[in-house]
This record gives structure tokens, C-alpha cells and sequence, in this order.
């Protein structure tokens, strides 16, 4: 299975590599505390995961090749985004790549729906691919990339990672008795391919007031990037990825090193545990956006808000309840066809944790949401088939 555990460490050391590599001149240095407090609760996970492993073993529960409520939420899905989109009467993808039309970010959604929508997208899309890779059915993965192909439409480049890397964990987690060279070069493509085309999406939706004759120079010019990666030949299209891995740690090391505000415990108990659907009704005093090395990326992982509240004991503390949450909602999908894709949505947070506090987003917390229900709802009815037996 997904052990959750281990992607902390592994995503606080890729995080650390990344930032090493000094692509742009904004993001000079972090504060050796913060490398070394990270550092030991690394140690700590690592610990967890090693005598845990045994709770994450691969397991199949799906058996059945045909799946009718499976087609009726595809559906559905399309019907809900044509109506939105005849709603809206624009497409942002077509907006970006001609040049024409509102603002991708501008263009009216349908309120409630849109945001809700999106979510079951994500994790109907995970659960396609789930059981392509448990059953090899092709029709599971047309449905997969079908829903791809919408949210592309809607210019969803964050959106993407949210099924991108769920995905990727549940490929790896079957296979990872069987990697090979084969499999490593697929994935890797895999992988070269999504950055790519992640960057390109990137480019073509930059606004209009910070472009200049080639797109692709944009965002080196705004982020200042270093005569070092002017060098490295290095297609343009992957510094994206080094600015949405490097602003939000250097972010967390500057307003560290110039904290001089405190957030409210009503404040910071609504923005860290509150789904960012019910949290943005909220009117608070909080600015969520200090001490940012550029205003241009404002996101400062999902351990600021706790430092804000309570230093480092912050932290510790809130990493430790939200894996105590992690720990109990997991024995509610155990063993059922949702397991698997709540770990893989879990572990999706975990990694994305030093960019920000994605599991409060919609697209994370509706699916983990979904999963946990799902999965009682599955083990409700095998209870009630024992009893009538």
C-alpha cells in the first residue's frame, strides 16, 4: 500500500535538493534551525515507517471488470462541465493558447458547483486509474484520461498534480517489488513529460502584463533566475517546477528569521483544520501573505500558520495531530476498495506539505472525505450481508 509515513522525510529531502540547485537569485539561503528541527522529526518518520510498513502492503479489493455506477458518475461529470462551460461560454485553454477571450482566471464559473465538481472530478479520475491498474481494463484508463482532458480544458495545471501524483504513488506502490530499468525509463518520461507540458501551461497562462516576446523568458525575468541556470541549457519550461518547489520553504526561512506577528488560536484553528470551502467564509484579522520573498509566489508550506501560533512546538504539535487524524480515519476505509486511494490522497498532502496545506484544499479534502464514507458505506453492507447469512 501507501505508507504515509515515509514521504515526509523523502519529501522534505527533495525539497532541500531543489532549492540547492540556486536557479534564481530571490532565493539565496534557509535557515540552518529550521533544516535541522526538520531534520529530526525526518528521523522520527522514518522510524514510524520502518516498523509500520507491514500496515501498507499492496492490496487488491477490486474484482469486477464492469462497473455501470462507475460509468454513471463519468456521466455525470461531462454533463456538469458542459453546463458550466455553456454557462461561462469560454474555454480557458482556447483563451490562453489563441490569445483571445477573458483571463483564464477571470472567466465566471458557476459558484458551489464548479469548486464541488471539480473535487469529485479528482477523485473519480484517481479511482479509474486505481482500478486500470488492478484490473487492466482499457475502458478504466479512457475514462481516466477523458476527465484529464476536461480539467486541461479548464486550464487545471494545480488540478493536474492532484491526480498526477495520487496516481503515481498507486503505481508504485504495486510495483514496487517489480521495478526495473523498463519501468523506470517509463516512468521517467512519464514524469519529463508532465513537467514539460506543466511548464508550457505555466507560460501561455501568465497575464498579459508580464509577458514579453517570448513567453517562455517570463517567468526567468520575474523571478530573477541566476546566470546558473542561464547556463545549464535547461528548457525553460522546467524552472516552474524549481519556483513552485523553492519559493514556499525560502517563504517559511524568511518569516522565520523576520517573525514579529502572532495569529489568534480562533484564527489559526480555521485556516489549519477548516476546509478552505468553509474557512474563506470566515472573516479574519490574520494576513496569511507576510514576509513573502516575492509577492509574485505567496504560499509558505502548510507550517507557517503553526510557527505563527507557536514557534516550533507549533509545528511539532500540529504535524502530530494531523497524523493522529491521519491514523484514525485510515482504520475507517481499511480493507475496502478505498483505502488505497485515501493513502494515496493522504500521502499526496504529506508531499505537498512543504508548498502548502493542500489537505484543507477542496480537491484533497473532498476525496479523503469521499473515501472515508465510501469506505464505511462498503464495510456497512458486508456486515449486513454476514448477519443475513
Amino acid at each position: 500500500m501507501i505508507n504515509y509515513y515515509k514521504w515526509f522525510y523523502i519529501s522534505f529531502l527533495a525539497v532541500l535538493i531543489v532549492f540547492l540547485l540556486k536557479w534564481s537569485n530571490l532565493y539565496s539561503s534557509i535557515k540552518i534551525e529550521m533544516i535541522l528541527f526538520f531534520s529530526g522529526i525526518s528521523i522520527l518518520f522514518i522510524l514510524l515507517s520502518l516498523t509500520n510498513h507491514k500496515k501498507f502492503s499492496y492490496k487488491n479489493f477490486i474484482q469486477s471488470k464492469t462497473s455501470k455506477n462507475s460509468n454513471y458518475f463519468l456521466y455525470m461529470i461531462i454533463l456538469l462541465y458542459i453546463i458550466n462551460f455553456m454557462y461561462s461560454r469560454e474555454i480557458p485553454l482556447i483563451n490562453a493558447i489563441f490569445g483571445v477571450g477573458t483571463y483564464y482566471k477571470n472567466i465566471p464559473m458557476i459558484k458551489t458547483l464548479y469548486p464541488l465538481l471539480v473535487s469529485v472530478s479528482v477523485f473519480v479520475s484517481v479511482y479509474y486509474f486505481y482500478r486500470f491498474i488492478s484490473l487492466k481494463n482499457n475502458n478504466d484508463m479512457f475514462k481516466f484520461i477523458i476527465i484529464l482532458i476536461i480539467i486541461v480544458l479548464n486550464m487545471g495545471r494545480g488540478i493536474l498534480a492532484f491526480i498526477f501524483i495520487p496516481s503515481l504513488l498507486i503505481y508504485i506502490s504495486k510495483y514496487k517489488l517489480k521495478i526495473n530499468s523498463r519501468k523506470i525509463f517509463k516512468l521517467s518520461i512519464v514524469l519529463i513529460s508532465f513537467l514539460l507540458f506543466f511548464g508550457y501551461l505555466g507560460n501561455i497562462r501568465t497575464p498579459l502584463s508580464l509577458q514579453g516576446d517570448d513567453s517562455s523568458e517570463r517567468i526567468l525575468i520575474i523571478s530573477d533566475a541566476s546566470e546558473h541556470f542561464y547556463q545549464s541549457n535547461i528548457p525553460n519550461e522546467f524552472y516552474w517546477f524549481y519556483i513552485y518547489i523553492a519559493s514556499p520553504i525560502s517563504n517559511l526561512s524568511n518569516f522565520i528569521e523576520n517573525k514579529s506577528d502572532n495569529i489568534s488560536l480562533s484564527d489559526y484553528l480555521v485556516l489549519s483544520y477548516l476546509p478552505q470551502s468553509i474557512s474563506d467564509n470566515f472573516k479574519l484579522d490574520y494576513d496569511s501573505k507576510s514576509f513573502l520573498v516575492s509577492d509574485l509566489f505567496n504560499v509558505s508550506t502548510a507550517y507557517k500558520l503553526p510557527y505563527a501560533f507557536g514557534g516550533y512546538l507549533g509545528i511539532l504539535i500540529y504535524i502530530s495531530s494531523m497524523y493522529l487524524i491521519f491514523c484514525l480515519l485510515h482504520f475507517a476505509v481499511r480493507n475496502t476498495n478505498y483505502e488505497i486511494i485515501y493513502l494515496s490522497y493522504i500521502s499526496t498532502a504529506t508531499i505537498l506539505s512543504f508548498f502548502d496545506n493542500v489537505i484543507m484544499l477542496d480537491v484533497i479534502y473532498i476525496p479523503v472525505f469521499l473515501s472515508v464514507i465510501l469506505g464505511l458505506v462498503e464495510k456497512s453492507k458486508i456486515k449486513i450481508i454476514w448477519r443475513i447469512k
